[in-house]
């Protein structure tokens, strides 16, 4: 494995890793709660406005922690930061 192989491959694992760490960590803030909200209240013709109001939302339904993928992306991204450097001086 050449060195330029493994910077693009870190690339992509640890990018893939901060990128979910980020989408688990916007969900679990509550940012899409009122667009999940406003959007069950326009598409919703069938439902009464008690089963709109018992459906959970995002931000209940993501329990699990984005550390878990912050702390094994970020020291990816570093190593293949470090690589970069090597491969490019």
């Amino acid at each position: 494995m050449s060195l330029l192989a493994y910077i693009n491959s870190s690339f992509y694992v640890g990018g893939l890793l901060l990128f979910v760490g980020g989408i688990i960590y916007i969900f679990r803030t509550g940012s899409f709660d009122f667009f999940n909200r406003s959007m069950r209240k326009v598409f919703s013709f069938k439902h009464s406005k008690e089963d709109l109001e018992s459906m959970r939302s995002p931000s209940e339904v993501f329990s699990m922690s984005p550390k878990v993928f912050f702390l094994t992306g970020i020291p990816i991204f570093i190593l293949m930061f470090i690589a970069m450097a090597f491969y490019y001086s």
